[in-house]
């Protein structure tokens, strides 16, 4: 009797434990992670190529007295769906925004005997990153002109809006001239706490450098930009303004 007892309790036993294994088989089967979308690489930045850079474009269609179409091209870019073209005008620092190009090269009206700057935004929809080639000069030519005014000069520090520190009273004016025509400039620096427009200190006419250290008040705003001269044209930059620590 003993004996039968201990073999029906094994069989119950062993009953119970294939029971539970056998309920494993009904579980459902894990999914595998769902794998992370690949990482879309950031846009190129893309090559210039016309109008050429620092030159006098002679090309596209005359429009009327006072404008030309002027053909803008660049080369295509890496991981890019859209070009943004930045054209702004150095003498009045009008931007002009075409925005979502899809083609590498485009056309617009341009003034006549105006010099103005170009760049190319790289975008894709897939990051938000973006990438800007460098910037380019141009003058759109006009009839009956053979010397060119030189360009504005591009103003480098202090920058619009900055903040500036000052070492011994004093702050560095930093910029970048360029001509069509002729490699000897000069350039007449208008500093002042009015509009950048007053009249400019004698030291600080027809200087052949590109940089100056100038004496400064604390914790006050300056206006300046810069004139530059051939001998023959001029032309002026925008006004900045910062302010001294």
């Amino acid at each position: 009797m003993k004996q039968t007892v201990k073999i029906i309790t094994t069989l119950i036993v062993v009953s119970l434990l294939l029971f539970n294994c056998g309920g494993d088989s009904d579980l459902p089967t894990p999914k595998p992670p769902t794998p992370s979308p690949p990482i879309s690489q950031a846009p190129g930045s893309v090559t210039l190529l016309s109008p050429i850079n620092n030159k006098a474009c002679e090309e596209g269609v005359i429009q009327n007295s006072t404008e030309r179409e002027i053909t803008f091209s660049w080369g295509t870019s890496v991981n890019t769906e859209t070009y943004d073209l930045i054209i702004t005008n150095l003498t009045t620092n009008q931007v002009t925004l075409l925005t979502g190009l899809v083609n590498t090269s485009n056309k617009i009206n341009l003034k006549k005997g105006t010099p103005y700057s170009w760049s190319v935004i790289s975008r894709s929809a897939k990051n938000s990153e973006t990438a800007t080639s460098s910037v380019w000069k141009l003058y759109v030519s006009a009839e009956g002109i053979t010397n060119y005014a030189p360009f504005p000069a591009t103003l480098n520090a202090p920058l619009s809006g900055a903040i500036v520190s000052t070492i011994s009273n004093k702050v560095t004016l930093d910029w970048t001239g360029m001509d069509l025509d002729s490699k000897v400039l000069n350039y007449t620096i208008y500093l002042d706490k009015v509009d950048g427009k007053q009249i400019p200190k004698a030291e600080y006419s027809n200087l052949s450098t590109q940089k100056l250290d100038v004496a400064v008040e604390p914790n006050s705003y300056y206006f300046w930009r810069v004139k530059t001269s051939d001998g023959q044209n001029s032309s002026y930059t925008i006004v900045y303004t910062f302010k001294t620590n």
